[in-house]
């Protein structure tokens, strides 16, 4: 089954940002960027501030990117090339969601 956020952002085939959307559905990323503000509005993101004490450690292709002008939470996944296959605003998912999005889009934790 699929699961649709309505309060995702733009999709990678609405978006066009690549070559590597196919169908409607983007390939499997080779790295992602979790953008986060930097600073005391993180605060408003207890599910973002969980994310990252408890599982940031065991994605080796996922890299924190601190932007003081990004007020919402995303992930960008890139695909092998370094180009951006989608965008995707998590400030309102609970953590099991952003860990499905990352195992959806190929992104897995480094075997113990």
């Amino acid at each position: 089954a699929v699961m649709v956020f309505l309060f995702s952002s733009v999709s990678c085939a609405e978006s066009g940002e690549t070559a590597a959307c196919k169908e409607g559905t983007c390939g499997k990323a080779d790295r992602v960027d979790l953008i986060v503000c930097s600073g005391g509005c993180r605060e408003y993101y207890p599910q973002i501030r969980y994310f990252i004490r408890d599982y940031e450690a065991r994605f080796p292709t996922l890299k924190i990117a601190e932007d003081p002008a990004n007020l919402t939470p995303a992930l960008k996944f890139y695909d092998a090339e370094g180009e951006v296959m989608e965008r995707l605003e998590v400030g309102g998912m609970l953590v099991s969601e952003i860990l499905e999005e990352l195992s959806f889009k190929g992104v897995f934790p480094a075997a113990a």
